[in-house]
């Protein structure tokens, strides 16, 4: 037998060296800690490797995904208070609905009790509405519903609350308002709704209100003070103290059809 040289053995040692490492197992690296932050992250574990030219890069990314979600929480923001303002108002005119307006008047309440501050609530009842329902239909009726609060929208001040507490009968929320001076509003509100007679087809029917006012005492909550409120109007309906439109401006005439 041939005894190996010395070239051979060191042949030998090279090609060891050099032999192929065994297959992998399968498993693969783990992610690093920010693998699941998004690209930007990604990109700054990339200029870890890269100091020099991957830290502008890794900067821009986040500063870009940073104003990204900064413009998306901002429009949740709005579509949250748009949904919260759909679900306080009435589904036919525009005014709050009676749970948003009862959270109002809790509010107030809450307010005049913490600052020493007066403030009223007024009940309104809209007359002759089975009329105008019977005679011109219940779209009619819905439209003199929608011009009455028009008219209560644009008498009443920025600071004040009109809600539609169900079918004809609607509250205002009347803020640092004693009781006379209240009184003195239902005056004008009255006036005011009986000089927009609702104009439907060949009819203008005038349209008048039963008003009720409470004025908040210590120790009220907001069903209380409604309640004491509707009472009043019940009065007033009861006596037909009914506030007209001013005189000559009574453009309605009977409905008859």
């Amino acid at each position: 037998m041939t005894k190996p040289s010395a070239l051979d053995a060191r042949e030998a040692k090279r090609i060891t060296r050099v032999a192929p490492q065994p297959p992998a197992t399968g498993r693969t690296a783990k992610a690093g800690p920010l693998e699941h932050l998004g690209p930007g992250a990604n990109q700054l574990l990339r200029a870890n490797n890269h100091p020099q030219s991957g830290n502008r890069k890794a900067v821009a990314a986040l500063t870009d995904e940073i104003e990204y979600l900064r413009h998306a929480l901002a429009e949740a923001y709005r579509q949250i208070a748009h949904l919260e303002n759909l679900a306080d108002m009435d589904s036919l005119v525009p005014a709050f609905n009676r749970r948003a307006f009862m959270r109002q008047l809790s509010r107030t309440i809450a307010f005049g009790e913490r600052y020493g501050t007066v403030n009223s609530v007024v009940y309104i009842d809209i007359n002759g509405m089975k009329q105008i329902n019977d005679v011109l239909g219940h779209s009619a009726g819905d439209a003199a519903l929608t011009q009455v609060v028009s008219v209560l929208n644009d008498e009443v001040r920025q600071s004040d609350v009109v809600g539609r507490l169900g079918g004809d009968e609607f509250g205002i929320i009347l803020a640092q308002t004693d009781n006379p001076t209240a009184w003195q509003k239902v005056a004008e509100l009255g006036n005011a709704i009986g000089r927009s007679p609702l104009a439907w087809e060949e009819e203008m029917v005038t349209l008048h209100a039963a008003f009720g006012v409470h004025t908040i005492r210590p120790g009220d909550d907001a069903h209380s003070a409604l309640f004491t409120a509707d009472q009043s109007m019940y009065l007033d309906k009861k006596n037909a103290h009914h506030r007209r439109a001013a005189p000559g401006a009574d453009a309605g005439k009977p409905l008859t059809r």
